[in-house]
């Protein structure tokens, strides 16, 4: 897919399982939502420490996101996935607007009651965070 790092085929290959899901990041395999085994419904992950505007000393230093499951490659290659795409996204205004459209579209046709942001990584940027 234009736009993500050379890296992201690798990425591509290690974090697509064998599960069906409708939404995907765009151009690729990647599963677009996540399902945590501790909520009710979907999440939106994305890589802990490098998609958090973190800093030494803080609460990120005890992250949970950054144990677990969540150290699993699959786990972090997907997040990789969906952090280059989002961060491509950011840069432009129709980038954006298209990123918020397909995120939008892809928790509504969840039909859940229940949604979660950010089981892992936060707002890594002023223009993530409009």
């Amino acid at each position: 897919m234009p736009g993500l790092p050379a890296w992201s085929q690798t990425c591509l290959r290690l974090a697509t399982t064998p599960q069906t899901i409708t939404a995907t990041v765009p151009g690729t395999p990647v599963r677009l939502l996540t399902k945590t085994t501790k909520m009710p419904g979907p999440s939106w992950s994305l890589p802990a420490h490098r998609a958090c505007p973190r800093a030494n000393g803080t609460i990120c230093n005890g992250c949970y996101a950054a144990k677990g499951h969540y150290r699993h490659h699959s786990t972090k290659n997907a997040q990789s996935v969906r952090f280059a795409w989002t961060a491509a996204s950011m840069r432009t205004e129709s980038g954006r607007g298209q990123w918020t459209s397909v995120l939008v579209d892809a928790i509504r046709r969840t039909g859940t009651r229940y949604f979660r942001v950010h089981d892992s990584g936060d707002l890594f940027s002023v223009e993530y965070a409009k």
